[in-house]
């Protein structure tokens, strides 16, 4: 089978091995396989970063919402963009989503995965903020860890001034994202604070790539390839006894009792989604309250791909996302719809 190339016709098992995709999905899977000269780990770098900006580029309007851009300047003197994005017309003060976007590690931000962000903002009723941390391989694990920490503790402290509910906090994230929001999550449980309200995974790389079903089933794709995969953890530079871990998949249970109520979506064609249910059920095994959707029929971070903006597993997943914070962060009766 070629690089990324989905198995042709509908053939039904129960691991879901050869899925029939949303049409839009099978269009740009093939479009994209058309396109596809290079593995990801055989393109320069800078490439790559282009192109995933330029894929993502808005092809519609944005949601309006009201932009705060402000960078922190952190104790090694590198600066740290922050992008708030709050629900226009709103006076009270807000509560915060801190999102953490995907790329592997090694590709997004500035605006990569915005369009997502606006919908939930507007969904939620919250204000949803875009860190912008550093990139692998210029900076190596746990960089991306520490300074989304970092964002989180200054947002607390600055909540007053910024017009922000310091009270009620959630972390969301998306594939490579996802990853950094599950580890601020689990190392803000174990030092007992902040509290934090609720946690979105959506498509979370909770594991390195190896031997699930989903991780031989769609290791030449669509979406991600398993070398892909293997190529941005080679570029963060994670190791199995670090400190501070980069997967959450084998964190012992005794650590995962303090975590909020979390919410992991999970797509059908996907080599991270057997790990990333995995971890939902291991977070379950916990104590934790978890909600677990499989999006059926969908690629590896189908919400944030712009050429899927509109079909119904992306809708379907933003509803599902702001309605659950909206119920952790109780704000049932003030969203607008996503």
């Amino acid at each position: 089978m070629s690089r990324n190339t989905p198995a042709a016709g509908p053939v039904l098992t129960p691991a879901s091995a050869h899925p029939v995709l949303d049409p839009v999905t099978q269009q740009f899977v093939d479009e994209r396989l058309d396109r596809a000269s290079a593995s990801l780990r055989d393109q320069p770098l800078d490439l790559a970063r282009a192109a995933f900006a330029k894929a993502q580029a808005p092809q519609s309007d944005l949601p309006e919402v009201q932009v705060l851009d402000l960078v922190l300047t952190l104790a090694d003197g590198e600066r740290l963009p922050l992008r708030v994005l709050r629900p226009p017309g709103r006076s009270a003060p807000l509560p915060i989503v801190l999102y953490l976007h995907g790329g592997g590690w090694i590709m997004g931000g500035g605006g990569t995965h915005e369009r997502l962000m606006r919908r939930l903002a507007l969904g939620a009723g919250a204000a949803v903020v875009d860190v912008g941390y550093a990139l692998a391989p210029e900076a190596r694990h746990p960089a991306q860890i520490e300074q989304a920490h970092l964002a989180l503790l200054a947002l607390i402290e600055r909540a007053a001034s910024l017009d922000l509910d310091a009270e009620r906090i959630a972390l969301a994230g998306d594939g490579a994202g996802g990853a950094i929001a599950a580890s601020v999550a689990l190392r803000v449980g174990i030092a007992g604070g902040p509290v934090l309200a609720g946690q979105v995974l959506l498509c979370p790389i909770t594991a390195p790539v190896g031997q699930s079903a989903s991780s031989r089933a769609f290791a030449e794709g669509p979406g991600p390839t398993a070398d892909d995969l293997r190529y941005c953890e080679a570029c963060l530079g994670a190791a199995p006894d670090d400190d501070i871990p980069a997967f959450v998949l084998d964190t012992p249970l005794r650590r995962l009792s303090a975590l909020p109520p979390t919410l992991v979506i999970t797509a059908e064609a996907d080599v991270t989604r057997d790990d990333a249910e995995a971890y939902a059920r291991k977070l379950m095994r916990a104590g934790v309250e978890v909600t677990a959707v499989r999006m059926i029929g969908t690629i590896h971070d189908f919400a944030v791909l712009e050429a899927l903006r509109d079909t119904p597993p992306t809708r379907a997943a933003v509803r599902t996302v702001a309605g659950f914070l909206r119920s952790v962060l109780s704000l049932n009766d003030q969203a607008a719809a996503p």
